[in-house]
């Protein structure tokens, strides 16, 4: 009972404690910097996590088998909120997925049968639906994972069109980006699972961007199929390039 059997998604916090997702142990495993096992959260509370987020003093939850987001205190793993239900009305979740937390405490999380963004405030109270379930760019097929950027922008990937996409925070499409692996380009993406936005590492990556690139932070991308299982973008300004005929 003290073994992970699926770890599906992760998050690190500040001190380099590691909060994993897995829902068939029914629970979040937390280990330290030095990957001992600190405690594993919700085992007691038949929950099948999919997704983990840590802000501040809390660990939030995308529960699959409640449809629910759930709030634990990340020292105790004690519960101080749950919210959200299974149902097709506002603020209710069909099939929950990825989960992210923005600067104000707002909370996102993806639904993969409904095809869209859900947003609530810190109290659980739902503020705001993005997209549709349709094959035009602005909607969702089988949205999953998710991130909010220090800007508020939303970034999510799309698991069935293959395409990562960027809203701002009042839900308008500005970009996409990725699409299929099917021409095997540099940039791709198959079966995209999981993105999220690093600021502090860019410099790691710098010397493969093209000359003059100003990066301003690092999206990376996790792939469930296909020959690049990560994808990592640049998101900055670029001196202009002459494209081939």
């Amino acid at each position: 009972e003290r073994r992970m059997m699926n770890p599906v998604n992760i998050d690190i916090d500040s001190d380099g404690t590691k909060y994993i997702a897995d829902p068939t142990a029914g629970a979040v495993f937390v280990f330290d910097r030095n990957n001992k096992l600190k405690a594993i959260f919700g085992k007691e509370l038949e929950i099948k996590p999919v997704d983990v987020v840590v802000h501040q003093q809390k660990c939030y939850i995308a529960d699959a088998a409640n449809n629910q987001v759930i709030i634990l205190d990340k020292s105790t793993g004690k519960e101080i909120l749950r919210f959200g239900k299974k149902g097709g009305d506002e603020g209710q979740f069909v099939s929950i997925a990825g989960l992210a937390v923005d600067k104000q405490n707002n909370i996102y999380t993806t639904d993969k049968i409904k095809a869209q963004i859900i947003k609530f405030n810190e109290s659980g109270v739902f503020q705001q639906a993005i997209g549709t379930l349709d094959i035009a760019i602005g909607a969702f097929v089988r949205p999953k994972g998710i991130a909010v950027d220090k800007e508020g922008r939303i970034w999510v990937v799309d698991a069935a069109p293959e395409v990562a996409k960027i809203y701002n925070p009042g839900g308008e499409l500005l970009l996409f980006f990725g699409l299929p692996d099917e021409s095997r380009r540099p940039g791709t993406l198959t079966l995209p699972a999981a993105i999220t936005i690093d600021y502090d590492n860019v410099e790691l990556f710098q010397e493969y961007a093209v000359e003059g690139a100003n990066i301003e932070f690092l999206v990376l991308v996790s792939n469930q199929f296909g020959l690049n299982k990560i994808s990592v973008y640049g998101f900055g300004s670029f001196p202009e390039q002459e494209h081939p005929q």
